[in-house]
């Protein structure tokens, strides 16, 4: 091998093994220069990442919903319920934002995926019972509850 030659493969095996220690985190990478493409995380890593991020938007809506920003909070929700689907108390909070706003249809789809979710969840079995009574329909305010109903009916 000539004299370039052998630069040009001393230069490139220098680049592979510098790849390899930035991506195995003995250095750090200088700033400015990119990173690996492929980032190796675990299962439950990721889990754990998808529940902070739907956790941090949690609290997003819940700024936002305060601000009085509903169109904000709604997409902060959404976000959230992306990050970690079928969890009832999303839900429940989409649904009551809803409710609060007078969107009485979208708001009983989405208080009836919360119950179905989790139907030991017991905000989102009060929340829906309050939509029953606030929609008007007075039979179904026991939904859940088998106890309460003859009471009621004692009291007409």
């Amino acid at each position: 091998m000539d004299e370039r030659g052998e630069e040009a493969f001393r230069r490139t095996a220098e680049r592979a093994f510098r790849r390899i220690v930035y991506e195995i985190g003995w250095m750090q990478r200088p700033a400015g220069k990119p990173r690996a493409a492929l980032e190796i995380t675990s299962a439950a890593e990721r889990a754990e990442r998808l529940k902070a991020d739907a956790k941090v938007n949690f609290e997003k809506a819940g700024r936002a919903f305060e601000q009085r920003d509903i169109d904000a909070a709604l997409k902060f929700l959404d976000l959230a319920e992306a990050a970690v689907p079928n969890d009832a108390c999303f839900r429940q909070s989409a649904g009551e934002i809803l409710m609060d706003q007078g969107r009485f249809d979208e708001a009983e789809v989405v208080l009836r995926r919360a119950f179905t979710a989790n139907p030991k969840f017991r905000e989102a079995r009060i929340t829906l019972r309050r939509f029953r009574s606030r929609k008007g329909n007075t039979q179904n305010r026991a939904i859940g509850s088998k106890r309460s109903l003859p009471r009621r009916l004692a009291t007409i």
